[in-house]
């Protein structure tokens, strides 16, 4: 995998945090796949709807340690851990190729708590 994609991936991982495009529709819907699946820090699972509608307030959030693993050709795996208010996370997503314009799509994501 090349720096250019690993840049691209990470950049997109980072984007869904950032409040401009976890608060765009338009952006949500071509950046979440049709069968995006998220198992929550919570417990809780989501689907694609149910994240695209959630009005999401600014959040302080630090991204560390972010790693990608390229899973074939299309797929890639990105790791890493978020520090908030609420505590640490570990964080794993599933980024693939899309067959639209887009370029990647957001198929799977889990968090899960861990201690600092």
């Amino acid at each position: 995998m090349d720096a250019e994609l690993l840049d691209r991936l990470i950049g997109l991982e980072r984007a869904m945090w950032a409040s401009a495009t976890r608060r765009d529709r338009r952006w949500m819907d071509e950046h979440l796949s049709s069968t995006f699946t998220e198992f929550g820090r919570s417990g809780a699972s989501y689907d694609r709807d149910v994240i695209c509608d959630q009005h999401y307030d600014d959040i302080d959030v630090a991204l560390v340690d972010l790693a990608v693993r390229p899973l074939g050709e299309e797929c890639a795996l990105v790791t890493y851990r978020s520090i908030e208010q609420r505590g640490h996370t570990h964080r794993a997503s599933i980024w693939r190729r899309a067959t639209t314009d887009v370029g990647w799509q957001l198929e799977f994501h889990q968090g899960t708590p861990t201690e600092p």
